[in-house]
């Protein structure tokens, strides 16, 4: 029986640049093996790996999928856990290379497919157009930076009106309710990115995976990241299995999963929405309301700055996304497609050996 898919960003652009969980998904020592696909742009490593994820699900694993948070519809990374074997976009900007070449990593050579004489005819053409696509992004990190000094200003403030005696107690009051045995180590994955489409949750990955889920109402910030962070201390000492899935932008947690639990733990906020058959924690009950209170306009006004920022910077990544096209209208013309198809199966029977 099919299992269903677990979403998730491996990265995203950020207020410090592009930050990176893809060398987060795997430990060398720990037995994983890694194909890492180089290749340019529209030369099949987004279909290859959506082949790998289907036939992964069909054969019963849970499997999770990372999308690019550039293009949510274009995959970056497809992670079987179970088997321990992952297939991974190894290009710019999420670089990886191998620790332990052939041995965990396996690198998948697209380039093979390409004719070299047209895309040097094409250097030109393709530089200039890079280059237009990178500065769409430096000016989407830019906007991003923007909008962080606003969140983190209404953080900072809401900070110093949290009752930290309250959030521990509510963190051990949760962990001694859902928390399991021991049983494993925690994963780090992001389930929401700031992308071209505007921020983006992948609210599927929390009914896929969760049959109890617990919504910390939290406009603010800070007093939902240090219960979740009360929580993943307490869950880290016990050895529980669990998903840490931080913001891009701030790097607060925002999300915990327990996959064998079935629970999750989830901050909704102006960009992220409750979901309805969801346990509600109301993080005012943390707060010193007089603090809120007197702030209040100053949280509106950081709320509505951000968003504003937040919708320049998708902006950017809009245009970032229609260059980038014509990136791969040019890598796509210069590709022998039907070595592509024959590394596929090639790529697909090892993953599953």
């Amino acid at each position: 029986m099919s299992q269903q898919f677990a979403d998730f960003f491996l990265g995203g652009n950020s207020p410090s640049g592009f930050y990176s969980l893809f060398k987060d998904v795997y430990n060398v020592e720990d037995g994983w093996r890694v194909f890492v696909i180089k290749g340019g742009p529209g030369t099949g490593k987004s279909t290859l790996m959506k082949k790998i994820a289907a036939e992964a699900a069909e054969r019963g694993y849970l499997t999770e999928r990372g999308f690019c948070s550039s293009d949510p519809q274009s995959l970056d990374a497809v992670i079987v856990p179970q088997i321990r074997t992952a297939i991974f976009d190894g290009t710019a900007p999420h670089v990886i290379e191998p620790e332990l070449p052939g041995a965990c990593e396996i690198i998948v050579n697209l380039g093979v497919a390409f004719d070299n004489k047209k895309l040097f005819s094409c250097a030109a053409e393709l530089a200039e157009v890079s280059d237009a696509c990178s500065s769409c992004h430096r000016n989407a990190v830019r906007f991003l930076r923007c909008a962080d000094s606003f969140t983190a200003n209404t953080s900072l403030i809401a900070s110093k009106a949290v009752s930290t005696e309250k959030i521990k107690r509510r963190a051990q009051k949760l962990c001694s309710t859902y928390a399991g045995p021991k049983s494993g180590k925690e994963r780090t994955r992001l389930l929401s990115a700031v992308t071209m489409e505007g921020v983006k949750l992948f609210s599927n990955t929390l009914d896929n995976t969760c049959d109890t889920l617990i919504s910390i109402d939290d406009k603010y910030g800070a007093p939902s990241d240090m219960l979740l962070s009360s929580v993943r201390d307490i869950l880290i000492s016990i050895g529980c299995e669990f998903i840490c899935c931080r913001c891009s932008q701030s790097k607060r947690i925002e999300h915990i999963i327990l996959p064998n639990e079935r629970v999750g733990f989830t901050v909704c906020n102006t960009f992220h929405q409750a979901h309805s058959d969801a346990r509600i924690t109301h993080c005012e009950r943390f707060l010193d309301p007089s603090v809120i209170s007197e702030n209040s306009k100053k949280f509106s006004y950081n709320r509505r700055a951000a968003a504003h920022f937040y919708s320049l910077a998708s902006q950017e990544m809009r245009r970032a996304k229609s260059i980038h096209d014509r990136l791969e209208e040019i890598y796509s013309s210069a590709v022998d497609f039907s070595i592509v198809n024959e590394i596929s199966e090639t790529v697909t029977d090892a993953f599953f050996a």
